[in-house]
């Protein structure tokens, strides 16, 4: 359906969940090229807003994060967890809801993560990785708006990484992102 809608008196700033890099309402895609830090970043980003920490970023409130992890196993997320855990200083076993499935697409867990978000009252969503969503071939826009519609429907606040390709850092690998 349409609505109505009139504009503000005067434009807000967009409002940040991590000032800079994730925004409020909306999808953000970390990309940078392989062996890039990416799930690390992704990691301590989910970590810090689950928790509130201020270490490395100004943050206003906590918020309840699902991180998906398509990539790597649960023993290797467990102990980066416990990295990133003591890199912020918070105890060893502070917890993250996390879906592990890695080998697993986008389609074969989204109903699971619409329970999840739903039972846990999860604010935002993070996927460790748009390259590994399984929704095609990674050489057409359609294949990574697939994606992004599969993470707008899921949660209105979403971030995810993505490779860039190896001889052009301006785009995630495969799309026009």
């Amino acid at each position: 359906d349409a609505e109505e809608m009139v504009a503000e008196e005067v434009a807000t700033p967009l409002p940040m969940i991590i000032p800079g890099h994730i925004i409020e309402g909306g999808g953000t895609i970390l990309a940078a090229p392989p062996g890039g830090a990416k799930s690390w970043m992704l990691m301590l980003m989910a970590q810090s807003i689950q928790h509130g920490s201020r270490v490395l970023w100004n943050l206003e409130y906590r918020r309840n994060v699902l991180l998906i992890n398509l990539e790597r196993s649960a023993t290797s997320v467990r102990r980066r967890l416990s990295m990133v855990n003591k890199v912020l200083g918070l105890p060893y076993n502070a917890p993250l809801v996390i879906i592990n499935a890695r080998g697993r697409s986008m389609a074969d867990i989204i109903t699971s993560a619409t329970r999840v978000k739903r039972d846990r009252k999860i604010d935002v969503v993070m996927l460790d990785s748009i390259s590994r969503a399984g929704a095609g071939k990674l050489v057409e826009d359609t294949t990574a708006n697939s994606i992004t519609d599969q993470l707008n429907g899921l949660c209105g606040t979403w971030c995810a990484i993505s490779h860039t390709s190896k001889t052009d850092s301006n785009h995630v690998f495969g799309s026009i992102h």
